[in-house]
């Protein structure tokens, strides 16, 4: 079993790449551990709206809070670059 963290949420292991979860999956946490998506969205600063709209998969999540939802919810891996290095090899 994976230790929580101080809000209730799996942490993840170090040194391990994280895994990106299914909207599915991230759901079933919110309901089994009897945790509000509006509230959870609340407490990060994100619209209670847009997070329910990520999570039933009517936004792509490219760019804005739409995409930093999705990283936070595990939906995403956060894929940092720096425009000064030369961006993502395309």
């Amino acid at each position: 079993m994976a230790p929580k963290s101080t809000t209730g949420e799996p942490t993840k292991k170090r040194g391990k790449k994280p895994s990106v979860r299914t909207r599915e999956e991230v759901r079933r946490w919110f309901s089994t551990n009897g945790r509000s998506i509006s509230g959870w969205a609340k407490a990060r600063g994100f619209s209670p709206s847009l997070t329910h709209a990520v999570l039933m998969g009517e936004r792509k999540c490219l760019r804005g809070q739409s995409h930093e939802i999705a990283i936070a919810l595990g939906l995403k891996e956060n894929e940092e670059f720096d425009f000064d290095d030369g961006g993502p090899q395309l």
